[in-house]
């Protein structure tokens, strides 16, 4: 069963990305903030994580960094989720390791693809 990690520092929307996850199956731990996040991953066994950006502490590239740390290749596909919508925060968040970018507020829809996109490019080829 597939596990993601929530990283979001504001309940409704941490709550929000739970509720999606449980309605179609999906396992989850969730944090909220960067050090909690740290913490779970020496925990978790995770496949991907669903990152906010702006975060008190440690923001989400900061946070990942420090996963970056702690796992190295082992580290997990990371989406960061930001309200944080120019191309140059795109681009930026792809330079800092993220794997992809989806903005706030998001269609449930675009969430549950760009999960399942990602999630792919991970798998193995099949032999």
């Amino acid at each position: 069963m597939t596990r993601i990690l929530i990283v979001e520092d504001n309940e409704l929307n941490r709550e929000l990305v739970q509720d999606i996850l449980d309605g179609n199956g999906i396992d989850w731990v969730s944090a909220e903030n960067g050090r909690e996040a740290i913490r779970l991953m020496q925990d978790h066994v995770v496949d991907l994580i669903l990152m906010d950006l702006q975060m008190p502490g440690l923001d989400g590239f900061q946070t990942l960094a420090e996963i970056k740390k702690l796992l190295g290749t082992n580290t997990p596909p990371t989406i960061a989720i930001t309200g944080n919508a120019m191309e140059i925060d795109r681009k930026r968040c792809l330079e800092n390791g993220f794997s992809e970018f989806l903005k706030k507020p998001f269609r449930v829809l675009a969430l549950l693809q760009l999960i399942e996109q990602t999630l792919e490019k991970k798998r193995p080829e099949p032999t």
